[in-house]
Formats: structure tokens, C-alpha cells, sequence
């Protein structure tokens, strides 16, 4: 019996740099906090009596997997090398309180889709969530206990606004991490099962 799992829709990442405006100002914090949160939509499975193969299923995830690579790598070069975190107008240097957990986060994301491509199992892809959601959970709790943000604008409370999008993300990433677990359990209690009746 071969189980088929849809791939989780994973949010995309956008460079940042130098910002102006109330917009982009905005643009720029929800980028900062999307490269660190990384929740998914669980898709309903589908199982079939006789296996099948979806080549192209594969390849899609594969090809999401090696994208997810790319854009972590980016944003480590963005963050640490050109133009840096500190081309961030409204980003203090308390920033650099969070900027080891950043570091971690982005770089067990790409370690993570690294594995995803070559073991593109469903079970693989749950643990490895279960590990980049935890640290995302504790890099957002840690950028709510230093906040490195400044911002000028009196006319518009962006402090508020930024702590709503982290109490956000932190909500997102515990019922994130309690569905990866689900996952993970349901997974393995299926391998489990499954070799026990070919024994």
C-alpha cells in the first residue's frame, strides 16, 4: 500500500533593503518575520488501493524543495553581506541579539530542503518542519523580548504592529508544530503497520 501526500504550501520570501515610506516599511517588517516563520497548510492525502506513481508530483516538490534553498541562501547574503541588516532604516543595532537564532533559522531551512529533495518522504518532511518551526518559534519569542525596531513615523503606530504580526507568528507556529507532530506520528505508525504486515 503507497500512500500519496500533497506538498505543504509554504509562504515565499521577498529581498529587503533600504526602505522608505509607510508602506514599505511595512513590507520590509513582514519580510524580516517571513524569513524565519515557515507554516504550512496541510492538504488532504490521497490513497489508492494499487500504488501509482506521479512523477510529476515529485518533480513539482523537488523543484519547490530547491527553491526554498535558494531563496534561504539569498536572504542570508542579503541579511549578513550586501546590503545587510543594517540597510534597514528602522532596525537598531540591538539586532544583532537576534541575529545568531536569524542565521540558525535560515540555515537549518536550507539543510531542511537540501534533505527534502533527496528523501521526499512524508515523515522526512514532518521532522524536518517539527525543526525549523521550533526554531522559528524561538527566534520570534526572542525578537519580541529585544524588539530591535525604531520607527519614526508618530502618525502611524508601527510598535503595535509589529508586536500583533509576532504574537501572530508565534500562535501560527505552535499549531504549526502540533499538526507536523500529528504528521510525523500518523507517518510512522503507518511505515510501522505497513511492515509489520509484510512480515
Amino acid at each position: 500500500m503507497r500512500y500519496l501526500v500533497r506538498p505543504f504550501v509554504s509562504k515565499s520570501y521577498r529581498p529587503f533593503g533600504p526602505v522608505d515610506g509607510v508602506t514599505s516599511r511595512l513590507l520590509s517588517v513582514l519580510t524580516v518575520l517571513s524569513g524565519v516563520l515557515r507554516l504550512g497548510i496541510p492538504v488532504a492525502e490521497a490513497r489508492t488501493s494499487t500504488p501509482v506513481t506521479k512523477p510529476d508530483a515529485s518533480i513539482g516538490r523537488r523543484v519547490g524543495y530547491a527553491v526554498g534553498v535558494v531563496v534561504n541562501v539569498a536572504l542570508l547574503y542579503l541579511v549578513n553581506v550586501w546590503p545587510g541588516w543594517r540597510s534597514i532604516t528602522f532596525v537598531t543595532e540591538d539586532a544583532e541579539q537576534v541575529l545568531t537564532l536569524l542565521n540558525a533559522s535560515l540555515s537549518v531551512g536550507v539543510i531542511a530542503n537540501l534533505i527534502y529533495i533527496v528523501f521526499d518522504r512524508a515523515w522526512v518532511k514532518a521532522l524536518g518542519d517539527l525543526v525549523t518551526v521550533a526554531i522559528s518559534l524561538v527566534l520570534l519569542a526572542r525578537i519580541w523580548e529585544v524588539f530591535p525596531f525604531a520607527f519614526d513615523d508618530a502618525a502611524v503606530d508601527w510598535a503595535s504592529i509589529v508586536r500583533v504580526v509576532l504574537a501572530v507568528s508565534m500562535v501560527g507556529c505552535v499549531v504549526a508544530l502540533v499538526v507536523q507532530l500529528v504528521v510525523l506520528v500518523r507517518e510512522v505508525s503507518r511505515m510501522v503497520s505497513a511492515n509489520s504486515n509484510d512480515e
